[in-house]
């Protein structure tokens, strides 16, 4: 896969999930987590096997990593996945800070 900076190269397929974080409060939001939780999370197939994120495309200024989200702002990532060929994604595990994920279905 190409990026905007890099070619990542995976050893079967690159399975990639966009992802879009938006400050919908109406005041500015830390940011200083959110990388961290998007990256630990997981992918889990039809048939329950789970796969870790191996890479992230950040598709916004890096300038921003670590500078709060203003009210109505989003931040957009790929995340990818090294997976099997033809496997069906079936959910998204967003970690949180409480060490638990959040199931969300694809």
């Amino acid at each position: 896969m190409q990026g905007a900076y890099t070619t990542y190269e995976a050893a079967e397929v690159w399975t990639v999930l966009s992802v879009t974080v938006k400050n919908t409060t109406g005041k500015r939001q830390r940011e200083d987590d959110t990388p961290f939780y998007l990256l630990s999370s997981q992918l889990v197939d039809s048939q329950k096997n789970r796969y870790d994120v191996k890479e992230a495309e950040f598709k916004y200024d890096l300038d921003l990593f670590d500078k709060p989200f203003s009210p109505g702002e989003s931040r957009s990532v790929d995340l990818l996945f090294d997976t099997p060929q033809g496997i069906n994604a079936y959910q998204f595990l967003l970690n949180t800070d409480e060490l638990d994920s959040i199931p969300l279905n694809l």
